[in-house]
């Protein structure tokens, strides 16, 4: 079985909230939904994500999230499976941000999360920022996120970058984010192509439910904030 995304698409907060406005996000119920996302305020703590309909399984996908004064900041959280559909998302963070969001809701996803790799931060302006990781999984999705000043153009092959937002609006920061369902195991690199600018990129890949299986609600995971 594949994993299918059902859609790929942006929400912010331009004013530094805590928590944030209620984002207007509709996703229905049975999908996954994976927030990558970057807050202005590099070193603030997302500490909870609630949505709409009230579902619990908010969980941080990499334990790696975060950033730093001199870099970018780069979180994946997500919900594998909706009880109940929603219209909106609220995130809870340490202090007071801004943030822009790359949203992926997607179908066909286990419920569990395979390898989640450290985050690469870019400290020195620089074109590229690239992340990698090593799946174990013999069908995983993977998903690489970046967050930086200026929005990415590009990601390198086979990755394809399924959203790209520049910091306007009053938001201040960028997000990317890129995609690739993989065909065998091994490394796996997502390379983000900017202006020449600090950033940080980070990824989470997700398993792929196998023929015939159906998705799990039971997380197999843990993640703790940076």
């Amino acid at each position: 079985m594949s994993a299918s995304i059902v859609q790929a698409t942006l929400i912010s907060d331009s004013v530094a909230n805590n928590p944030s406005a209620a984002l207007s996000l509709s996703c229905s119920a049975g999908h996954a939904v994976i927030l990558c996302i970057a807050c202005v305020t590099k070193t603030r703590t997302i500490s909870s994500i609630a949505d709409s309909a009230g579902n619990t399984g908010w969980v941080r996908a990499n334990a790696n999230g975060g950033g730093g004064s001199t870099a970018g900041f780069m979180d994946i959280w997500w919900n594998p499976s909706l009880t109940s559909s929603i219209t909106s998302v609220t995130l809870t963070y340490s202090g007071t941000t801004k943030v822009q969001i790359g949203v992926l809701e997607v179908t066909g996803l286990s419920g569990t999360v395979d390898v989640s790799p450290a985050r690469t931060d870019t400290t020195v302006a620089a074109t590229t920022t690239a992340v990698a990781a090593t799946t174990t999984n013999a069908d995983d999705f993977l998903v690489a996120g970046y967050g930086g000043v200026g929005a990415p153009s590009s990601v390198s092959s086979p990755f394809t970058l399924q959203a790209s937002a520049t910091g306007g609006s009053g938001v201040g920061i960028t997000v990317g984010v890129a995609t690739v369902e993989e065909v065998a195991t091994g490394t796996y690199t997502a390379t983000f192509t900017t202006a020449s600018q600090v950033g940080s990129a980070l990824m989470a890949t997700f398993k792929v439910t196998a023929a015939g299986g159906s998705p799990l609600r039971e997380l197999m995971l843990t993640g703790v904030g940076s």
